[in-house]
């Protein structure tokens, strides 16, 4: 087989080594020839790539392995001249056309590629993973981290001789309307995070750009009113929270990326992947918490200050809702998430949001503006600090709060939502309006509100 005589061949005799069962393997890792340190490796006839793959029907770099250092996740990319690279397996997720040639591989998915021919099937290698999952993404990890230190003897992936299989269909041509064209998020769940009234959370992976995210699926329970108007109250919240996640950029907000699908079958909500929320950080007792509330609170007057601008209001900062990710540095970056009960300002009439967070105007039902997103983050810095043991105490509503001594804060614990700090003047208060949205020459000072 070509397989085999890839593995036979003089050029990579320093790449095989032996499996348990006497079967011979190509090591996969790290350096990759080219120098780059994203690439495990390089296969194809040129003499510089890291797999020589003899054969005129073969590219000089016909394919390779790329990593996210980041993440750990590798893909495979097809690089050939004439789309002669592929992937099979249990299950595979190929290819697909309007789409760039790569695709993730792992330890269930597309572990089988091939080369050569119409069929892509001249050659055909097995990916067989070690170590176990976990370790391998901070091998790769750790890996990126060193900043181009060469790890010489690394071995994150093998490839092996594949036994005979189905061959795979017959590669044709396809016509594509207009509407056909329009792609459709491909993506592999890894994990569960969490679980609501109205769908779960799950961690995944976009099988297309190697990116991890996080999915909100939406669908309708079994228990679900079957009144019209409660239908579409529901379908008016849910779209109303894509449009709005869909028009805001923000380092302090999160990501979104797409959606799909609808309420009845399963409204998927494609968002970026964070470690974990604030409320999480703080219950695991492992972080300093003035550092953290003052990173939280810097972080969430930026995010608010954003939305201010754009009339809309949160309506349900707190804790579980304010997601974090460290950068290289070490340095948390937070991030305000789940926009499912937020609004447009002028549009805000209803009550919304978790009472121990909850603004006095909103939970006695009065009229709404952006001031009560100040007063669910003075709640949540005060919950961050365990301020009057407020994280576990009995505090049912926001006049529980009221009289809540935080100094530094106080302007935003206002009872009076005409009287309350917004947030461009506590970031010009505080931090000499470094992230400000609204022009610093709009901010009104504080006496003003007085």
């Amino acid at each position: 087989m070509r397989a085999a005589q890839v593995l036979s061949h003089p050029e990579n005799k320093h790449l095989i080594s032996t499996r348990d069962d006497g079967k011979s393997a190509i090591d996969i890792g790290f350096p990759s020839r080219g120098g780059s340190p994203t690439t495990l490796a390089t296969l194809g006839r040129d003499p510089n790539a890291d797999i020589f793959v003899e054969g005129s029907d073969i590219s000089r770099i016909q394919c390779s392995f790329e990593v996210d250092l980041d993440t750990g996740i590798v893909m495979f990319y097809d690089r050939s001249n004439g789309c002669t690279s592929h992937v099979f397996g249990t299950k595979v997720v190929p290819f697909e056309f309007g789409r760039a040639r790569r695709v993730v591989v792992d330890d269930e998915l597309n572990n089988i590629i091939g080369m050569g021919g119409e069929r892509c099937d001249l050659i055909l290698f097995e990916i067989k993973w070690r170590p176990d999952p976990s370790g391998r993404a901070n091998t790769i990890k750790q890996y990126g981290a060193e900043c181009g230190t060469r790890i010489e003897h690394a071995r994150t992936a093998r490839t092996e001789d594949a036994a005979p299989t189905e061959p795979p269909p017959h590669r044709g041509i396809r016509l594509h309307t207009p509407r056909s064209l329009a792609l459709k998020m491909r993506y592999v769940n890894k994990e569960r995070l969490g679980q609501g009234s109205f769908g779960e959370v799950h961690k995944a992976i976009d099988i297309d750009s190697g990116k991890l995210m996080a999915v909100k699926v939406l669908k309708r329970p079994p228990t679900f009113p079957e009144q019209e108007n409660w239908r579409e109250a529901v379908i008016l919240g849910v779209n109303r929270e894509i449009k709005i996640l869909s028009s805001v950029t923000h380092k302090n907000i999160v990501n979104y990326i797409t959606s799909q699908g609808d309420f009845d079958s399963g409204l998927k909500i494609f968002m970026g992947l964070k470690e974990g929320t604030l409320e999480s950080l703080i219950v695991k007792g492992r972080a300093d918490m003035m550092k953290v509330a003052d990173g939280a609170l810097w972080h969430m007057l930026q995010a608010l200050d954003y939305i201010r601008s754009m009339d809309i209001i949160h309506r349900d900062v707190k804790p579980a809702n304010i997601l974090y990710i460290t950068d290289r540095s070490g340095q948390w970056q937070f991030q305000l998430g789940d926009f499912g009960c937020s609004d447009y300002a002028p549009q805000a009439t209803t009550i919304s949001g978790t009472p121990k967070f909850m603004a006095p105007e909103v939970f006695h039902g009065r009229p709404q503006s952006c001031k009560p997103d100040i007063w669910s983050l003075f709640a949540t810095i005060v919950w961050t600090l365990d301020v009057n043991g407020f994280r576990y105490g009995c505090f049912q509503t926001p006049d529980d709060l009221l009289g809540t001594h935080v100094p530094r804060i106080e302007p935003m614990a206002v009872g009076d939502p005409d009287r309350r700090a917004c947030a461009a003047q506590m970031l010009v208060k505080l931090y000499n309006g470094k992230g400000l949205t609204t022009p610093r020459e709009k901010v009104p000072p504080l006496s003003s509100l007085v």
